[in-house]
């Protein structure tokens, strides 16, 4: 009787597992219905379109990146002449002014002499 039992367990455990497997089946198609999978294809594209964006975003970037610091070294570059430019014409007023000194002097000393 024991073996009969256990023939019989294994039938019920059986006709479950069919019944689980029926059910799966029957959800797997439920949620790969033809609107589910348009779904999937438009995410897809979504997904490709996004990825195609995102490359030429990252390289507008590294262009943008490349004249930036471009920029930045011309505006170093111009920042410099500029001081060194400045540097000159205070060295250039001093000797106007050391100049223009000395003439007022050497006026000076030939008009006390006359």
């Amino acid at each position: 009787m024991k073996k009969y039992l256990k023939v019989i367990d294994i039938i019920e455990i059986l006709s479950r597992v069919a019944s689980h497997v029926f059910q799966v089946r029957h959800f797997e198609s439920c949620f790969q219905s033809s609107d589910d999978k348009r779904r999937i294809r438009v995410l897809e594209e979504d997904l490709k379109m996004a990825k195609e964006v995102s490359v030429r975003l990252h390289e507008e970037l590294e262009r943008l990146e490349v004249k930036r610091t471009k920029a930045q070294d011309e505006l170093e570059r111009t920042k410099r002449l500029l001081d060194e430019s400045e540097d000159r014409r205070l060295s250039l007023q001093k000797e106007v002014n050391s100049v223009t000194n000395e003439v007022r002097r050497s006026t000076r000393n030939q008009l006390t002499f006359m």
